[in-house]
């Protein structure tokens, strides 16, 4: 497989996870708002408030921005302070939202670059060790077990020095 296309499908994958819950938070704003647009637009605009589902629908087209004017002044001709109810929509779900799924996108594009990098590393230097990540807990283990070996070694060479500049011994 093409190095690039590896990096794509593994950026995807990490950050499925991610995406998922990015989807629930969004799902439940297009709900509250969906809710409190049907209840404001329901009774003068059904075809796009009409219930819940179609609020929902409506809102999830607006993600996109398109044709939100158009929906703000339909509403705007019900309620004058409509335009609140929109802006605080548009800057919640479609900057605020949007712009956290593709902060995970490319986060995850990035982690597996580098995964790819560190990759390509050990298979060009196969019998060269990497530096193990402070939180990997088998390397913690490796270098705690050894700072017990070098402390036994330190005590026991102190004993010895000592033992061979005591003025007794002669």
């Amino acid at each position: 497989m093409l190095p690039d296309l590896r990096v794509l499908l593994l950026g995807v994958w990490r950050s499925l996870l991610p995406l998922a819950s990015i989807a629930a938070v969004t799902a439940m704003i297009l709900f509250v708002y969906g809710m409190v647009g049907w209840i404001l637009f329901a009774d003068e605009l059904p075809e796009r408030w009409g219930n819940i589902g179609t609020a929902m629908l409506t809102l999830f087209v607006m993600l996109t921005l398109e044709d939100f004017p158009v929906y703000m002044e339909e509403a705007m001709e019900i309620h004058s302070w409509a335009w609140i109810y929109f802006v605080s929509f548009i800057l919640v779900a479609a900057f605020i939202v949007l712009n956290v799924l593709i902060g995970i996108v490319l986060n995850s594009m990035e982690e597996a670059r580098e995964l790819e990098r560190r990759q390509a590393i050990r298979d060009r230097h196969p019998g060269r060790r990497q530096a193990a990540s402070p939180l990997d807990p088998e390397a913690h283990a490796h270098v705690s077990e050894r700072i017990v070996i070098l402390r036994r070694a330190l005590d026991d060479l102190e004993v010895e020095l000592a033992l061979e500049s005591d003025p007794r011994r002669g």
